[in-house]
């Protein structure tokens, strides 16, 4: 019943912030199936809720691949500012999935026809919290979307007028 009510509430989400947050409270739901659902209809959410939500369900994905294709379907809108975010959290970086996770939201941003988000990944993987191996993985994922729309992280660089600190570097 609650997998079909969040399939029936994704088209009201939008219009109704208390609904965006009923919505949300699902996103620890102990059935699979309500889950699954959740995350390929969050993306019908407004911001904030739809970023607040993806950050909760990407947490709980670890190697659940039928997930993790659900939640990718959900994240075309906010993929780069999601993937920053997720860096910045430890505990996620080093979960079981993660990698794949954020490599897919770098691609995916690097895809995108407006290049701030590819911009503001980039920046967020330059920084020195980001364990190198990581930065490999992220820099390889953006530089795949980017080839997808005929660009590359060079042209990127040159585009935005991009410095990055030399001692950053990977």
């Amino acid at each position: 019943v609650r997998e079909h009510a969040v399939r029936i509430a994704e088209r009201h989400a939008a219009n109704s912030p208390q609904l965006s947050r009923a919505l949300l409270g699902l996103a620890g739901d102990d059935d699979y199936r309500v889950r699954l659902q959740l995350a390929f209809s969050i993306g019908e959410l407004p911001q904030p809720h739809r970023l607040k939500g993806l950050k909760t369900l990407a947490r709980q994905i670890g190697d659940d691949r039928d997930v993790r294709t659900a939640f990718l379907t959900s994240v075309a809108q906010s993929a780069d500012a999601l993937a920053v975010e997720l860096l910045d959290d430890s505990k996620f970086v080093e979960s079981p999935g993660a990698a794949n996770l954020l490599g897919e939201l770098a691609r995916i941003a690097g895809a995108r026809p407006d290049t701030d988000g590819a911009v503001s990944l980039l920046s967020a993987v330059s920084r020195d919290a980001a364990d190198w191996r990581m930065k490999q993985l992220l820099l390889r994922s953006l530089s795949a979307g980017l080839r997808q729309r005929g660009s590359s992280i060079q042209k990127l660089l040159a585009e935005h007028s991009v410095t990055v600190d030399p001692r950053d570097r990977v």
